[in-house]
């Protein structure tokens, strides 16, 4: 009786330049551990051996490593880039509680001060907003296998991070500034704080 498996022909086992470099064979479920040994050893001359069921547990595992990789890196860099813009606001606000406090004493307003300070946060949100668009457009942010909708997403994504941290350090600058006693402003800028 002749066995129920698939054969190579003489011409493919003599002529390498007909196979490719990736060969798949599918077989019936459970076939491959009723597979007698000469003919593993003539598949594996070619490639190895493995069930479709070892295949997607692998692929599953391998996504999920390289997913999880993804994410740490993604988290360590947003809490640099979030540690980062809000240190250099916080900076930039304290030296403008120094500006604003003189211009209080020559008349400017509170309201024209927190004005100012929303000003100030626009511009600096549009610009980073511009850059971002700028780095996108020439590749730096290797947005090339996005789909356009995933890539308004990622812009409106940059735009509500960087329009939050502005936002926040603006309104606790503004709220300081204003609950804070105006001599202990003065005391603090004479000392140069």
């Amino acid at each position: 009786m002749e066995e129920d498996y698939p054969r190579f022909t003489a011409d493919v086992e003599n002529d390498d330049s007909s196979l490719s470099d990736n060969l798949f064979l599918f077989v019936k479920d459970n076939y491959i551990n009723s597979v007698n040994a000469e003919l593993r050893k003539t598949w594996n001359q070619y490639g190895e051996i493995t069930s479709m069921e070892d295949l997607v547990s692998n692929y599953t595992h391998n996504t999920h490593v390289l997913i999880d990789g993804g994410l740490i890196t993604f988290l360590i860099f947003f809490a640099l880039a979030v540690t980062s813009v809000l240190g250099n606001s916080y900076i930039q606000a304290l030296k403008n509680s120094n500006a604003y406090t003189i211009y209080y004493m020559l008349g400017m307003s509170w309201k024209s001060i927190a004005l100012a300070e929303a000003y100030r946060s626009l511009i600096i949100l549009a610009c980073m907003c511009f850059i971002s668009y700028l780095a996108g457009r020439y590749g730096l942010l290797m947005t090339e296998w996005l789909s356009p909708e995933r890539i308004l997403s990622l812009y409106g994504v940059i735009f509500l991070y960087l329009a939050i941290i502005f936002s926040l350090v603006s309104l606790v600058f503004l709220h300081r500034l204003l609950h804070k006693d105006i001599s202990v402003i003065l005391k603090e800028l004479h000392r140069g704080e």
